[in-house]
């Protein structure tokens, strides 16, 4: 039996508009979701941990490419799709220490 935590969701959020206040961290693994992204508009909402893999459908190979992609998606202030991995059962349950 495998454990939820290694299990990944792939998810679609819609995010009305996207403004510089929000934060991606970029590194070799992909861009990561840290500190809480704040999404204007974003359903369902994206939590901490969360790894984008497109935009508008849009796959992009290297972290400049996704830099650009979401500059033009906060110049347009149009609504737009990201599409995330997310870990299964990391934020949903309370872990316990005993």
């Amino acid at each position: 039996m495998s454990s939820s935590l290694s299990e990944q969701e792939k998810m679609a959020v819609q995010v009305d508009f996207l403004t510089r206040e929000d934060t991606i961290v970029l590194n070799d693994s992909g861009a990561i979701i840290e500190k809480g992204l704040i999404l204007h508009g974003c359903n369902p909402s994206v939590r901490v941990g969360d790894t984008i893999i497109a935009v508008n459908d849009k796959q992009f190979e290297t972290n400049e490419d996704l830099s650009q992609i979401l500059l033009q998606e906060a110049q347009a202030h149009t609504k737009f799709i990201l599409t995330v991995n997310r870990q299964k059962g990391e934020v949903e349950t309370d872990i316990k220490i005993d």
